[in-house]
């Protein structure tokens, strides 16, 4: 097999959350040490890896898979795949603007009534390509927003949107190979 390890400096910060059924989420709670001391990774025993884990209190989530966003409310949009979506000149740019903006020319509203909450953003990069076989050559390769990320989007159009023609139709390039759902 092949491994990959990364170390990470001392007094990092990293904040999280873990998502999943309210039962599951006490237990993981209960998991945890009493002083919230953990030993991660490698080398355990060498002093590595030892880190502070602190939580807030499980709580439920509003379920994001409801048929309407109520006008001035603020969702999460998590990508299932990853969206290769295009600025303004047509060059691939993986930007969290450009998916409200593709969100908005989805829900068919203006692209201004769509915000973008720079503060909950958390997003990743990478470059997706494939291969055609019928020329035996591979595809173009297009930097996109990696299945993950997540952007939290306010809807400012005035009036509640059908979120089912979102998930029908995808956002970005190659919808139909699976991109931007």
């Amino acid at each position: 097999g092949f491994f990959q390890f990364q170390a990470l400096e001392g007094e990092q910060w990293f904040q999280g959350s873990v998502i999943g059924s309210l039962d599951d989420l006490k237990t993981i709670a209960s998991l945890l040490p009493e002083d919230g001391m953990l030993r991660l990774g490698k080398s355990r025993a060498a002093q590595y890896g030892r880190c502070r884990v602190s939580f807030s209190s499980p709580c439920s989530l509003r379920h994001e898979d409801d048929k309407e966003w109520e006008d001035g409310g603020t969702r999460l949009f998590r990508l299932l795949s990853d969206a290769i979506l295009l600025n303004d000149v047509g060059h691939p740019e993986p930007a969290p603007l450009l998916l409200a903006k593709e969100v908005a020319r989805v829900l068919v509203v203006p692209q201004e009534s769509i915000s973008v909450d720079l503060m909950r953003v958390f997003v990743r990069k990478r470059l997706v390509g494939g291969y055609l076989g019928v020329w035996n050559l591979p595809r173009v390769q297009y930097p996109a927003l990696a299945a993950g990320s997540v952007v939290a989007m306010k809807n400012d159009s005035g009036k509640p949107l059908e979120m089912s023609r979102l998930s029908r139709a995808g956002v970005g390039l190659r919808t139909a190979d699976g991109f931007g759902r």
